[in-house]
Protein backbone atom coordinates (compact mmCIF):
# COMPACT_ATOMS: atom_id res chain seq x y z
CA UNK A 1 0.00 0.00 0.00
CA UNK A 2 1.38 3.81 -0.48
CA UNK A 3 -0.36 6.89 0.48
CA UNK A 4 -1.08 8.98 -2.18
CA UNK A 5 -2.07 13.39 -1.44
CA UNK A 6 -4.47 14.83 -3.31
CA UNK A 7 -5.42 18.28 -2.87
CA UNK A 8 -4.50 17.59 0.82
CA UNK A 9 -6.06 14.91 1.26
CA UNK A 10 -4.37 11.46 1.46
CA UNK A 11 -5.95 8.04 -0.10
CA UNK A 12 -4.50 4.60 0.20
CA UNK A 13 -3.64 2.56 -3.08
CA UNK A 14 -2.92 -0.87 -3.96
CA UNK A 15 0.77 -0.14 -5.86
CA UNK A 16 0.36 -4.07 -6.77
CA UNK A 17 -2.80 -4.01 -8.56
CA UNK A 18 -4.45 -0.21 -9.19
CA UNK A 19 -4.42 0.32 -13.10
CA UNK A 20 -4.01 3.73 -12.26
CA UNK A 21 -1.12 3.81 -9.57
CA UNK A 22 0.81 0.35 -10.80
CA UNK A 23 4.01 0.12 -9.23
CA UNK A 24 4.03 4.00 -8.02
CA UNK A 25 2.19 6.61 -7.56
CA UNK A 26 0.23 7.73 -10.34
CA UNK A 27 1.89 5.40 -12.93
CA UNK A 28 -0.67 4.76 -15.54
CA UNK A 29 -1.32 0.99 -16.80
CA UNK A 30 -2.64 1.67 -20.64
CA UNK A 31 -2.57 -0.42 -23.74
CA UNK A 32 -3.47 0.79 -27.47
CA UNK A 33 -6.72 -1.54 -27.41
CA UNK A 34 -7.76 -0.19 -24.17
CA UNK A 35 -7.30 -3.50 -22.48
CA UNK A 36 -4.54 -3.04 -19.40
CA UNK A 37 -3.81 -4.44 -16.04
CA UNK A 38 -1.83 -4.10 -13.25
CA UNK A 39 -0.44 -7.22 -11.85
CA UNK A 40 2.17 -7.15 -9.02
CA UNK A 41 2.93 -4.06 -9.77
CA UNK A 42 3.41 -3.88 -13.21
CA UNK A 43 1.36 -3.25 -16.53
CA UNK A 44 0.41 -6.61 -17.99
CA UNK A 45 -0.64 -6.65 -21.86
CA UNK A 46 -3.25 -8.36 -23.15
CA UNK A 47 -1.79 -10.63 -24.81
CA UNK A 48 0.01 -13.63 -23.44
CA UNK A 49 3.56 -13.06 -23.77
CA UNK A 50 3.77 -9.46 -24.71
CA UNK A 51 5.56 -7.04 -22.32
CA UNK A 52 4.53 -3.38 -21.98
CA UNK A 53 6.51 -0.83 -23.47
CA UNK A 54 6.81 3.01 -22.11
CA UNK A 55 8.68 4.73 -24.88
CA UNK A 56 10.77 8.06 -24.64
CA UNK A 57 8.24 9.34 -27.04
CA UNK A 58 5.14 9.14 -24.80
CA UNK A 59 3.73 6.24 -27.06
CA UNK A 60 2.99 2.80 -25.57
CA UNK A 61 3.34 -0.12 -26.93
CA UNK A 62 2.95 -3.92 -26.22
CA UNK A 63 5.38 -6.22 -27.75
CA UNK A 64 6.47 -9.39 -28.01
CA UNK A 65 10.37 -9.39 -27.18
CA UNK A 66 11.24 -12.62 -28.85
CA UNK A 67 9.77 -11.29 -32.88
CA UNK A 68 9.28 -8.01 -32.19
CA UNK A 69 12.10 -6.24 -34.62
CA UNK A 70 11.41 -2.39 -32.36
CA UNK A 71 12.02 -4.08 -29.44
CA UNK A 72 13.99 -7.23 -29.93
CA UNK A 73 14.51 -8.64 -26.22
CA UNK A 74 13.48 -5.89 -24.89
CA UNK A 75 11.70 -2.40 -25.07
CA UNK A 76 13.57 -0.17 -27.83
CA UNK A 77 16.44 -2.91 -28.47
CA UNK A 78 16.06 -2.37 -31.92
CA UNK A 79 17.47 -4.59 -34.42
CA UNK A 80 19.56 -3.16 -37.36
CA UNK A 81 18.71 -2.98 -41.42
CA UNK A 82 17.95 -6.40 -42.59
CA UNK A 83 18.30 -7.80 -39.68
CA UNK A 84 15.08 -10.07 -37.98
CA UNK A 85 14.11 -10.81 -34.60
CA UNK A 86 14.18 -14.37 -33.15
CA UNK A 87 13.97 -15.46 -29.42
CA UNK A 88 14.40 -12.17 -28.18
CA UNK A 89 18.31 -12.17 -30.39
CA UNK A 90 18.74 -10.04 -33.47
CA UNK A 91 19.84 -11.71 -36.67
CA UNK A 92 19.74 -12.38 -40.13
CA UNK A 93 17.25 -15.17 -39.72
CA UNK A 94 14.93 -16.35 -43.14
CA UNK A 95 12.76 -18.75 -43.68
CA UNK A 96 13.98 -22.51 -44.07
CA UNK A 97 13.24 -22.26 -47.96
CA UNK A 98 15.19 -18.94 -47.61
CA UNK A 99 18.72 -17.53 -47.98
CA UNK A 100 19.62 -14.43 -46.29
CA UNK A 101 21.42 -12.12 -49.09
CA UNK A 102 23.44 -9.04 -47.80
CA UNK A 103 21.88 -5.89 -48.87
CA UNK A 104 18.75 -7.34 -50.07
CA UNK A 105 17.21 -9.59 -47.51
CA UNK A 106 15.69 -12.91 -47.88
CA UNK A 107 15.28 -14.99 -50.62
CA UNK A 108 14.37 -17.80 -52.45
CA UNK A 109 17.10 -19.12 -54.46
CA UNK A 110 14.85 -21.75 -56.58
CA UNK A 111 12.44 -19.30 -57.20
CA UNK A 112 13.58 -15.71 -57.17
CA UNK A 113 13.79 -13.96 -60.15
CA UNK A 114 16.09 -11.24 -58.97
CA UNK A 115 17.93 -14.01 -57.38
CA UNK A 116 18.29 -17.01 -58.92
CA UNK A 117 20.65 -19.23 -58.18
CA UNK A 118 23.07 -17.16 -56.38
CA UNK A 119 22.10 -13.60 -54.80
CA UNK A 120 21.76 -10.80 -56.65
CA UNK A 121 21.61 -12.59 -59.93
CA UNK A 122 18.54 -11.31 -61.72
CA UNK A 123 16.95 -13.83 -64.75
CA UNK A 124 16.42 -10.76 -66.96
CA UNK A 125 13.98 -9.83 -69.51
CA UNK A 126 10.69 -12.34 -69.91
CA UNK A 127 13.12 -15.17 -67.35
CA UNK A 128 11.92 -17.38 -65.41
CA UNK A 129 13.97 -19.04 -62.33
CA UNK A 130 13.22 -22.41 -61.54
CA UNK A 131 15.24 -24.96 -58.96
CA UNK A 132 17.73 -22.11 -58.97
CA UNK A 133 18.34 -21.76 -63.33
CA UNK A 134 17.22 -19.43 -65.42
CA UNK A 135 15.02 -20.23 -67.84
CA UNK A 136 14.80 -17.77 -71.35
CA UNK A 137 12.25 -17.58 -74.05
CA UNK A 138 12.16 -18.15 -77.38
CA UNK A 139 14.98 -16.04 -78.74
CA UNK A 140 16.54 -15.79 -75.83
CA UNK A 141 20.13 -17.44 -73.82
CA UNK A 142 21.06 -17.20 -70.61
CA UNK A 143 24.65 -16.01 -70.92
CA UNK A 144 27.23 -15.03 -68.42
CA UNK A 145 26.79 -17.92 -65.99
CA UNK A 146 29.38 -19.26 -63.29
CA UNK A 147 31.02 -22.04 -62.90
CA UNK A 148 28.31 -25.15 -62.51
CA UNK A 149 26.14 -23.48 -64.44
CA UNK A 150 24.67 -20.96 -61.74
CA UNK A 151 23.69 -17.29 -62.20
CA UNK A 152 23.19 -16.09 -65.61
CA UNK A 153 20.60 -14.25 -66.87
CA UNK A 154 18.71 -14.12 -70.37
CA UNK A 155 20.12 -12.33 -73.45
CA UNK A 156 18.47 -11.26 -76.76
CA UNK A 157 20.73 -13.16 -78.82
CA UNK A 158 18.95 -11.45 -82.37
CA UNK A 159 19.94 -8.06 -80.41
CA UNK A 160 22.04 -8.13 -78.15
CA UNK A 161 25.28 -6.21 -79.37
CA UNK A 162 27.64 -8.22 -76.61
CA UNK A 163 25.66 -11.41 -77.26
CA UNK A 164 25.13 -11.97 -81.22
CA UNK A 165 23.82 -15.40 -82.18
CA UNK A 166 25.55 -16.74 -79.20
CA UNK A 167 26.67 -15.76 -75.60
CA UNK A 168 29.67 -13.34 -75.12
CA UNK A 169 29.67 -13.08 -79.22
CA UNK A 170 30.51 -9.17 -79.23
CA UNK A 171 29.85 -7.09 -81.87
CA UNK A 172 33.14 -4.22 -82.86
CA UNK A 173 32.56 -0.78 -82.37
CA UNK A 174 31.53 -0.28 -86.04
CA UNK A 175 29.09 -2.88 -86.14
CA UNK A 176 25.68 -3.49 -84.36
CA UNK A 177 23.38 -6.99 -83.81
CA UNK A 178 20.59 -7.27 -86.10
CA UNK A 179 18.64 -11.03 -86.59
CA UNK A 180 21.73 -12.83 -84.56
CA UNK A 181 24.52 -11.76 -86.66
CA UNK A 182 26.74 -8.45 -86.56
CA UNK A 183 26.40 -6.00 -88.94
CA UNK A 184 28.15 -2.91 -90.29
CA UNK A 185 26.66 0.52 -89.40
CA UNK A 186 26.24 2.41 -92.38
CA UNK A 187 24.51 5.37 -90.85
CA UNK A 188 26.61 9.06 -92.03
CA UNK A 189 30.02 9.74 -92.89
CA UNK A 190 31.31 8.02 -89.52
CA UNK A 191 29.09 5.27 -88.44
CA UNK A 192 29.24 3.33 -85.39
CA UNK A 193 27.90 1.81 -82.24
CA UNK A 194 26.44 3.81 -79.51
CA UNK A 195 25.67 1.75 -75.99
CA UNK A 196 24.19 4.73 -74.12
CA UNK A 197 21.34 4.47 -77.50
CA UNK A 198 21.86 0.65 -78.26
CA UNK A 199 22.04 1.34 -81.97
CA UNK A 200 23.85 2.35 -85.01
CA UNK A 201 24.89 6.21 -85.07
CA UNK A 202 26.85 8.85 -87.32
CA UNK A 203 29.07 9.58 -84.53
CA UNK A 204 30.13 12.95 -86.55
CA UNK A 205 26.68 14.78 -86.09
CA UNK A 206 25.08 13.45 -83.15
CA UNK A 207 25.14 15.37 -80.40
CA UNK A 208 24.40 13.53 -77.56
CA UNK A 209 27.92 10.99 -79.10
CA UNK A 210 30.06 13.20 -81.25
CA UNK A 211 33.11 11.80 -82.30
CA UNK A 212 32.88 8.87 -80.22
CA UNK A 213 30.39 7.19 -78.09
CA UNK A 214 28.89 8.50 -75.79
CA UNK A 215 31.08 11.51 -75.88
CA UNK A 216 28.75 14.16 -74.61
CA UNK A 217 29.04 17.26 -76.77
CA UNK A 218 27.09 20.74 -75.57
CA UNK A 219 26.97 22.32 -79.28
CA UNK A 220 23.49 22.99 -80.44
CA UNK A 221 22.23 20.29 -83.08
CA UNK A 222 22.33 23.01 -86.05
CA UNK A 223 25.86 23.31 -85.09
CA UNK A 224 27.14 20.14 -84.16
CA UNK A 225 25.54 18.82 -87.39
CA UNK A 226 28.09 21.17 -89.39
CA UNK A 227 31.10 19.66 -88.05
CA UNK A 228 33.08 16.94 -89.63
CA UNK A 229 35.97 15.02 -88.47
CA UNK A 230 39.04 15.93 -89.81
CA UNK A 231 40.31 12.28 -91.51
CA UNK A 232 43.78 12.36 -91.94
Amino acid sequence: MALLTIFSITVCKDLMNDNQHCGSCGRICYAPNGAYSCSRGDCVCPNAGDRYCYHSDNTITCSDFKTDRDNCGGCDQRCPAGESCQNGICGQYCKQSETFCAGIGCRDLDSDESSCGICGNSCGEGGTCLGGLCFCPSGYAVCNTLPGGIGGTCRNLYKDHDNCGSCNNICDDKSDCTNGSCQRCIAGSNPGYCPATGGCTNLDEDVQNCGASPNKHAAPRAVASSIRRIHS
